[in-house]
């Protein structure tokens, strides 16, 4: 992920969603200059909330890796990268999560 990736994905949920509010972290790929100029030019459209810094436990993202890292990545050995994105994308479709949003977002 990097700030152009970003940027075309910020584009392309603008064109899909058109209003939308955004919570996001403080990567780098969400702070690149091309991405902030992207912002503050299309703020009526894209809200943005920003998650406190150095505060993982606040970001609901950090919390499914969490559930998902120990059953996939722990003590297993995934002889190429391929085979851990499938076992991941796997895990994701078939696990449901019982996050309490309100708890992240609020």
């Amino acid at each position: 992920m990097n700030g152009r990736n970003f940027l075309a994905y910020l584009k392309t949920l603008k064109r899909k969603f058109g209003r939308t509010l955004l919570f996001l972290d403080r990567s780098n790929a969400h702070r690149s200059k091309e991405v902030e100029r992207w912002l503050r030019t299309n703020r009526e459209a894209v809200k943005v909330k920003w998650l406190p810094i150095a505060r993982p436990e606040l970001n609901p993202v950090e919390e499914c890796w969490n559930l998902l890292k120990d059953k996939l990545v722990a003590n297993r050995l995934h002889p190429a990268f391929e085979e851990m994105k499938h076992a991941v994308a796997k895990r994701v479709r078939t696990k449901r999560f019982k996050l309490n949003m309100i708890k992240y977002l609020c």
